[in-house]
């Protein structure tokens, strides 16, 4: 790669013609090179900071992650960053200004919130609406990059929907009306990654427990953020039609007692614990058919995001300095 060693050493020539730092700043130094680019520690720090105040935004609950795996997610989150930012100019994907505008409008409206409210979390999570919209382009341009180089080589046929259906045939039970006990934990707007799998884990630790020590109800009551917390979770009787697809599915493969799997629905992770349920039908494979589509698809989309970004980092040359 002929242009990295001089990028490199033009990083470390500043640092060497810059005058001594006090004992309490840190030199900004390369901590890791990805093809013609490099990322410095101030960088990495600043990334840190911001996953931090995006943690703490979620809240009294939020998940405690320890310092140096923190930075190990920040400094990998930004050597993909840097890939995308790679494949995105090779390949001239752009985002027009209109678009970034229209996305920004889409998030308040989904989430009912007014501009003030929007500058207000904005803050929280440490960013300025500048920053913000530059991350939001960022992001809008990986999901064009993915669409072009991961989506449009995941098709699932009929053929494949129709396997599932006929392997999983309790998860398809047209449940009339159910009462449920449900503990949710909020995922913050624009959270990062980081952020999300940790409430993801302990949305994971809080189901263990509640399946080892049958205590739902006092869980709910401790830990959940949503609907039915001070009744222990409890919620309902409730026609099955008004739950989310999710839930209606994690419903159909539970006996009275038995607890779900974690779920991720929009804004939350959430696991259920079924109390009661009348009028078991099965769904027909029409009515569910694209569900199991969309649910086929995320998970080999998934798969081949890991092997796209594999491949990737495979054809690059990546160097951590720490």
């Amino acid at each position: 790669m002929p242009r990295i060693l001089p990028l490199v050493c033009l990083s470390l020539f500043v640092c060497l013609c810059l005058p001594p730092a006090a004992p309490a700043q840190e030199t900004n130094r390369v901590v890791a090179v990805v093809g013609d680019d490099i990322i410095t520690s101030l960088e990495l720090e600043r990334m840190v900071k911001t996953m931090q105040a995006q943690m703490a935004a979620s809240g009294p609950h939020r998940p405690h992650i320890a310092p140096e795996q923190l930075r190990r997610v920040a400094l990998e989150r930004l050597i993909e960053d840097r890939l995308f930012a790679q494949e995105v100019k090779r390949l001239g994907i752009r985002v027009s200004p209109r678009e970034l505008e229209a996305f920004i409008q889409r998030i308040k409206k989904t989430n009912q919130i007014d501009e003030r409210t929007f500058l207000a979390q904005l803050s929280r999570q440490g960013l300025t609406p500048e920053e913000y919209r530059r991350r939001l382009k960022r992001d809008l341009l990986k999901q064009k990059l993915l669409n072009r180089q991961v989506k449009s080589q995941v098709v699932i046929s009929d053929e494949q929907v129709e396997d599932y259906y006929r392997k999983h045939p309790d998860q398809f039970r047209k449940l009339d009306q159910v009462r449920l006990r449900a503990l949710f934990l909020k995922v913050p707007p624009a959270a990062s990654a980081a952020t999300e799998e940790a409430i993801r884990q302990k949305a994971e630790k809080l189901r263990a427990e509640a399946v080892a020590k049958g205590n739902f109800a006092e869980l709910a009551r401790k830990y959940s953020q949503g609907p039915g917390a001070a009744k222990g979770g409890e919620l309902g009787p409730v026609a099955s039609r008004d739950l989310m697809p999710q839930m209606r599915q994690a419903l159909g493969a539970l006996k009275p007692g038995e607890i779900s799997p974690v779920l991720k629905l929009p804004g939350a992770y959430v696991f259920l614990q079924l109390l009661e349920r009348s009028g078991d039908t099965t769904i027909p494979l029409a009515q569910v058919k694209e569900q199991i589509r969309r649910h086929l698809e995320k998970k080999a989309l998934e798969r081949r995001y890991r092997k796209w970004m594999q491949e990737l980092k495979n054809r690059t040359f990546i160097k951590i300095m720490e």
